[in-house]
C-alpha cells in the first residue's frame, strides 16, 4: 500500500508538472513560454514515458505558434528537440538522448534549424518553410518527408542516412549539399528546383528498386558495388555541376 501510494504520488506530481508546463507555454509572456519548455523538458528527462508526448507538444507549438515576440521562445524549443535527439553513445557532452519514434513538423517556420547527428524512426518535414539554412550532417532516419518544403538558405545533408527520403517539389534557394549522403532507397527530387545548386559527391543508393524516384539533373546512378550499393555520379562531365530543376528519372 505504501509502494502504491508513494506511485500514485509521484503521477499525479508528473501531471500537475506537466499542465503547469503546457499552462505556460500559452502564456502572453516569452519568458513563461521559455519556462514552460524547460519544465517540459525536466519532466521528460526523468520520465521516459513521457518523452514521445513532450516531443509532440514541442513540435505543435513549433507548428501552430503565433506570437510576435517569440523568436527566443522557438529557438530554445529548436535546440531542445536537437539536444535530446542525438544518442548519448555518439557524443558524451550531449543531454539525455529521448528515443521518439516521430517527430511531426508539418508546415512550420522554422530558423536555421539543425538536427545534425540526429537518430530518429520517422519525420515529417513537410511543406516546412527553413529560413536561415538548414543543417542536417550525420543524420539517421528512416522515414523522411521534405515535399514541397522550401529552403531559403544553405541546407546540407552531408553524410546523413536516409532510408526514404521524399524531397518532390522541394525548393532549394540555397546550395544543396548531399555529399556522402547514404540513401537506403532511390531518393526522390521529382519536381525539386535548386537555384544554386546541389552535390551528391560521394552519396550512395542501397536500394535503387525499393521506390520510384528521381535523383537531381545531372546526376544519375553508377554501377553497382561490391557492397550493394550503387554510386552517385555527374551524368556527364559537362552537366556535373549544371544542377536547377530535377529531371533524371530513375530506370
Amino acid at each position: 500500500m505504501a509502494e502504491d501510494t508513494r506511485l500514485d504520488l509521484s503521477e499525479r506530481r508528473s501531471t500537475e508538472l506537466y499542465v503547469r508546463g503546457i499552462e505556460q507555454l500559452g502564456s502572453d509572456n516569452p519568458v513563461s513560454r521559455t519556462g514552460g519548455l524547460a519544465a517540459l523538458e525536466r519532466l521528460a528527462d526523468n520520465d521516459p514515458s513521457l518523452r514521445e508526448t513532450v516531443t509532440d507538444v514541442v513540435c505543435a507549438y513549433l507548428r501552430a505558434s503565433h506570437f510576435e515576440d517569440d523568436e527566443m521562445v522557438r529557438r530554445s524549443a529548436q535546440l531542445l528537440l536537437h539536444d535530446h535527439l542525438i544518442p548519448e553513445s555518439k557524443y558524451s557532452f550531449v543531454k539525455t538522448y529521448w528515443s521518439v519514434g516521430m517527430i511531426i513538423l508539418t508546415g512550420a517556420q522554422l530558423n536555421s534549424f539543425a538536427l545534425d547527428c540526429g537518430l530518429i524512426d520517422t519525420v515529417h518535414f513537410d511543406k516546412c518553410d527553413f529560413q536561415g539554412g538548414a543543417s542536417f550532417r550525420d543524420l539517421t532516419i528512416r522515414g523522411a518527408d521534405f515535399m514541397g518544403a522550401k529552403f531559403t538558405g544553405d541546407t546540407t545533408f552531408e553524410n546523413s542516412r536516409l532510408q526514404k527520403p521524399v524531397f518532390i517539389g522541394a525548393v532549394f534557394d540555397g546550395a544543396a549539399n548531399f555529399d556522402g549522403a547514404e540513401f537506403g532507397n532511390c531518393p526522390d527530387f521529382t519536381g525539386a528546383s535548386f537555384s544554386r545548386g546541389c552535390t551528391l559527391k560521394g552519396a550512395r543508393v542501397f536500394d535503387r528498386d525499393g521506390m520510384r524516384g528521381s535523383l537531381p539533373e545531372g546526376w544519375k546512378l553508377g554501377p553497382r558495388n561490391s557492397d550493394g550499393s550503387y554510386g552517385v555520379l555527374p551524368a556527364t562531365n559537362d552537366d556535373a555541376d549544371k544542377h536547377a530543376q530535377v529531371g533524371n528519372t530513375l530506370t
